[in-house]
């Protein structure tokens, strides 16, 4: 999502008289964090179809003709000049009718191994801009742009204010957390008492595994702020002396940023 953010903004900042509109699903994490950076946010029912139960997966393909018609009114309705997929399963079927009616497309991405959604619509988009050349044999298209990874000017800008002490961490598993990152913090701070009692902690849970990690810790732990989410990850860099978090593209370029 942060990605796109950073792609819109850049559009935005291009030319301001350009609408730019972002496209998700009804409970996607995208409607917490596209509308408060000012970009409307378009809502198609599709579901997953990777990594889910067969009951799922069989939800997902009822709802597909409801999707690709929803994703026809929208792209009629609003007369798109570019279309672009970021990797997100709502892109899946707003790509695939902007690809028959003929509107320029592309898909972004990130990953050295993309996911299911970017392998199947690279057989049918214009353009497929990668970060890592190393997609290409996973991806059928007829033209590869290297890309960069696009990181919000936010990001960019922070400086470092952080403690003189140097005692400042943060912790983070992505947007949707990190249950074995999660683990494997607590169990650092329950073994290293001592050590993580002198530090500030900012450790973010994802939404799903808050719950269980807020309980794991208890009152153990002091100096210790349990988050589900970070809406202000620019200050939280600036703030921090030392970041725990996953691998992730997105992460490491803003970390190098």
């Amino acid at each position: 999502i942060y990605p796109a953010i950073a792609i819109a903004e850049v559009f935005r900042r291009l030319n301001p008289s350009w609408n730019v509109y972002f496209v998700g699903t009804p409970a996607g994490l995208e409607n917490k964090i596209v509308p408060p950076k000012g970009f409307p946010i378009l809502h198609v029912p599709v579901g997953r179809l990777n990594s889910v139960s067969p009951t799922e997966k069989i939800l997902t393909l009822l709802k597909l003709p409801l999707a690709l018609l929803t994703s026809w009114k929208i792209l009629r309705k609003h007369h798109p000049k570019f279309v672009l997929g970021v990797g997100g399963y709502a892109s899946g079927p707003v790509l695939l009718v902007a690809s028959f009616l003929r509107i320029p497309t592309a898909i972004w991405e990130p990953n050295a191994m993309p996911g299911l959604t970017n392998r199947i619509l690279s057989r049918f988009v214009d353009e497929c801009f990668l970060v890592f050349e190393s997609a290409k044999i996973h991806l059928s298209s007829r033209a590869f742009v290297p890309s960069g990874m696009p990181v919000r000017q936010e990001i960019e800008n922070a400086g470092k204010n952080a403690s003189p002490s140097g005692k400042n961490i943060l912790i983070f598993g992505g947007s949707q957390g990190s249950r074995v990152l999660n683990t494997i913090v607590f169990e650092m701070c329950k073994t290293s008492a001592d050590f993580v009692s002198g530090h500030e902690i900012v450790h973010q849970t994802g939404a799903t595994d808050y719950s269980r990690v807020k309980a794991l810790y208890g009152s153990q732990v002091k100096n210790l702020e349990v988050v589900e989410y970070l809406h202000d990850m620019e200050k939280r860099y600036t703030w921090a002396d030392v970041v725990i978090s996953r691998a992730g593209a997105a992460s490491v370029a803003e970390l190098a940023a």
